[in-house]
C-alpha cells in the first residue's frame, strides 16, 4: 500500500464529503493508482442497494 493510498483511507474516516471530492478529482484525472478502492466500492454498493429499493419501492406504487 502506497503512502497516497493510507492518506486517502484515512480521509474516508474523516471527512466523508471530502474524500468523495478527492475521489472525483482523481477518476476524472484517471489517477487509479491513488483510488481508495475497498471505500470505493463499499459506497458504489450503498448507491446500488438505495436505486434498487427506490424501484422496488415505486413498483409497488403501480
Amino acid at each position: 500500500m502506497t503512502e497516497i493510498q493510507l492518506v486517502t483511507e484515512g480521509l474516508y474516516d474523516q471527512d466523508q464529503y471530502l474524500w468523495l471530492e478527492d475521489t472525483i478529482l482523481r477518476l476524472k484525472a484517471r489517477d487509479f493508482h491513488g483510488l481508495d478502492v475497498e471505500h470505493l466500492i463499499e459506497e458504489m454498493e450503498i448507491l446500488a442497494s438505495r436505486d434498487r429499493a427506490e424501484v422496488e419501492s415505486r413498483l409497488i406504487l403501480l
